[in-house]
Formats: structure tokens, sequence, C-alpha cells
């Protein structure tokens, strides 16, 4: 606090502070990884990110001194085998933060030559995720109308896509998503279609354009968040390749989805990165209806691309607000709840099961009409005699309590079943789930009464 004082006038001052906090942050990450030196790491990165806030007035030496910055962190971070991920992220950001002020000949210079210094050498093994967020994070806060020229470009973003596809069946999915996002910085500001088509080809080349291909959803993400002409035919590429992924990938294809519509710390509009309003919804719009057609298509409720399909729309609503959603609710209500509440398979009925709070804020009237269906079925998952999940039982503890918020005139017919058919679930083997059946329990229990809990 003081140091942040004594700089807040000072030029000179700051190049100082900047340079003692970078070279502690250089100390903290030779030291062997502990808690301790990890704690004073993320602190000076606070402090830098600080300092960055404060006005420079295009001060040349501060300017160099923030170039200087990120040189010395990447080639520190080149010989680090461990850091924790807030670490790394805190980082990035710092130098993301410290690029959008250098100048703009460093800027350029560093993606052209961060690369061939810090991440890529001959062998794939030596990639380094933490030096590769941080020249993500560079890429990123690069401006799009000075990106570097096409010819600095291509071999950069050549050599970073046959990285991509060949780290596909590494284990190493935080080295991946490193470098998978430069690609996906790159891709979100490049101006050359046939790059960007190139990029495309060869993951189509590698058979890796799916769902569960980490590397490809960035590349998506990268497509939509600018509302590039090409995002619509990758959008529809992916759902045409669910035949070729399976349930066992379920958790890689939940990540990605996630990873689609979620937001990222880095390759973010704060840091740079060129984002379109309603993007996730354009996306939402664009795959809706191509799931519903792959569920609809499919009669056999075991079809793996009908379940995946299912699981896939589930995830990306769980991820929306309920405002984009709404319209949507009459002709989702069928496939995500009614079929999947009845479901052979633990991850959809689960799903299923979670959906239910949602369609009741959006629809609620829907929902009343079909009550004879759902709170049977959301019974028989709340006890655990009857169902091994725990996170199924919690979804349908949770679900029959939202369902008490409906017109207790529709309710009344179901509130003595439901209150007697809870009993086995408060000896749920799972404490948490014990006082979670209490509560749903009590909210039933004064369904009619006029009281509230």
């Amino acid at each position: 606090r003081r140091v942040h004082g004594r700089c807040a006038d000072s030029i000179s001052h700051r190049v100082v502070v900047i340079n003692r906090l970078v070279l502690l942050i250089c100390k903290c990450l030779d030291s062997s990884p502990n808690s301790f030196s990890e704690t004073v790491a993320v602190a000076a990165v606070e402090s830098v990110q600080k300092i960055l806030e404060k006005p420079f007035d295009n001060n040349n030496e501060l300017i160099h001194c923030f170039g200087d910055l990120i040189r010395i962190i990447v080639m520190r971070l080149r010989n680090v085998s461990a850091i924790s991920e807030p670490l790394s992220l805190a980082i990035g950001k710092m130098c993301a933060k410290a690029s959008q002020i250098s100048s703009e000949s460093d800027r350029i210079q560093m993606v052209c030559d961060f690369v061939k210094e810090s991440v890529v050498s001959p062998s794939v093994s030596v990639i380094n995720s933490h030096s590769a967020i941080v020249v993500g994070a560079v890429v990123t806060a690069l401006p799009a109308q000075n990106f570097p020229s096409i010819s600095q470009l291509q071999p950069f973003v050549t050599l970073i896509t046959d990285i991509c596809t060949r780290m596909s069946q590494s284990i190493d999915t935080n080295r991946i998503s490193a470098v998978a996002m430069i690609l996906a910085a790159l891709i979100n500001k490049i101006n050359s279609d046939d790059i960007i088509e190139s990029v495309l080809l060869k993951f189509r080349q590698a058979e890796l354009n799916t769902f569960a291909n980490r590397e490809y959803a960035w590349i998506v993400k990268a497509l939509m968040m600018r509302t590039h002409a090409r995002a619509q035919g990758v959008l529809e590429d992916l759902c045409n390749q669910l035949t070729r992924v399976s349930l066992a990938q379920w958790a890689d294809i939940s990540a990605n989805v996630q990873l689609m519509f979620g937001d990222h710390s880095i390759v973010a509009k704060s840091f740079g990165a060129v984002v379109k309003t309603l993007y996730k919804q354009r996306m939402y719009s664009l795959l809706l209806p191509r799931l519903l057609e792959r569920i609809s298509a499919t009669a056999e409720a075991a079809s793996e691309p009908r379940m995946l399909s299912q699981l896939i729309l589930h995830r990306i609503l769980l991820l929306l607000p309920i405002q984009v959603i709404r319209l949507d609710i009459q002709k989702l209500f069928v496939p995500i709840v009614l079929d999947s509440i009845n479901s052979s398979n633990l991850e959809i009925r689960s799903c299923g099961v979670s959906c239910v709070p949602l369609v009741i804020a959006a629809n609620p009237v829907l929902v009343n009409q079909h009550l004879s269906t759902l709170i049977p079925a959301l019974i028989k998952s709340a006890v655990w005699q009857n169902c091994t999940a725990q996170k199924e039982r919690l979804a349908a503890l949770n679900s029959l309590a939202m369902v008490t918020k409906l017109p207790p005139a529709a309710l009344g017919v179901y509130k003595e079943k439901v209150y007697l058919s809870l009993a086995p679930a408060l000896d749920d083997p799972k404490r948490k789930l014990r006082k979670v059946a209490v509560q749903c329990r009590n909210l039933w229990a004064m369904v009619g009464t006029g009281q509230a809990m």
C-alpha cells in the first residue's frame, strides 16, 4: 500500500517498483512450489496490475518497461515445471494489460518472437502451458486494426495449428487448452479467410472437428465471438459429427460446451478480444434446431446421437439466461424434461431433473399441465433406495421444492403423497441430502396453508 502511494505521481518510481516486483515474481517462480511462494507471487502480480491501471500519459520509459516485463516473465516461465492455474491466469491477465499499454512495434514483435522463444520447440512434449497462457494473453490484447500482417502470421498460425492437431491425444489438458487459447486468440482477430479456412481444413483432415475436441471448441468460440461468416458452417459440422462421438466422452463434451458458452478470464472483451453483442444467443439459435432435429430423427431412445443431443441441449440451457430460452420452452419441454426424467441413462435423467426448476421459472403453466407425470418421477429420483446417484437425488429434491411455487390448487391432490413418499429420503446416507429432504418435505407440508417458510 505504501508503494502504491509513492508511485502514484512519479513515472520513475513506477518503473523502479515494477522492476522490483517482477524480480520478486521471478524469484517465487524459481523457488520450489509451495503455498507461501505462490501467495507472494500472486500478491506481487496483483500489485503490478494496480500500477498498470494508473495513468501513464504515453511515457516512453514506462511503455518499454511494460514490454520488458512480459519478456522477462515469459522467459522465466519457460523453465517453470509447475505452478497453480490461478497464478498462471493472474500472470496472463497482468501481461495482457501490459501488452495493451506497450508500444505497437513491441506487441507485434512479441507475437512473432514469443512462440519461437518460449512456446514452440521441435518436441511437442516440452511446450510449457504457463508460457502459452501468457502468449495467448498478449495475442488477445493486440488491437484488431493493428494486427500483424498476413505474411508474419501465416507461419505462426500454421505452427500452432500443427501443435494443436498433434497434441489432441495428450493427457495434459492444461497444456492443450493453453496452446489452443493462442490459436483462438489469433482466429478471433485475423482478417484472412484463407488462413481460417486452412485451420479448419487441418482439423477436418485430422477428424478432430467434434464436440469432444477441446482445441476445436476454442476455434468455434473464437469464430462465434466475432460472428464470422464461417461460424454457422462450423456449428453445422459439429452437429453432423455427433455420430462420431460416444457417451463415454460426455465429460469432455460437457466441458467444451461450457467453454463455448461460458466467459473466459483472458480471451474476453476486457482484454481486447473481438466480442459481438449477443453472440451466445446467436450460437444457441443456430444449434437448437439442429439438435432438436437429431432428437426427433431417431425414434430409438437409447440411440447415442439422440442422447448426446439431449445432453448438449441440457448443458446449454443451464448456461443461458432464462430470458433467452423462454420462447422455446414449449418445444423443448418434451425432449429435455418428459423424455429425460424416465430415461435409463443416469446422465440424461439427472439433467432432465435439473431442468425442472428452469422450466417452472420460464413457463409454470406448462409444468402445471404435466404434474401427473413429473411428480412421481421426481419422487422416485429423490429417494436413495431407488437412486444411487447423489447428484440426481439432490436435483430431484430441489426440483420438488421448486414445484411448491406453483398454484396450491393444482398441488393439493399430490400433497399427502409427496409428504409421505419423501420420508425415506430423511434417512439418506449423505447429511447434505438429509437436510435438503427435510426442507423440501416442510415446504410440501405448508402447501395450501397460506404460510411460507
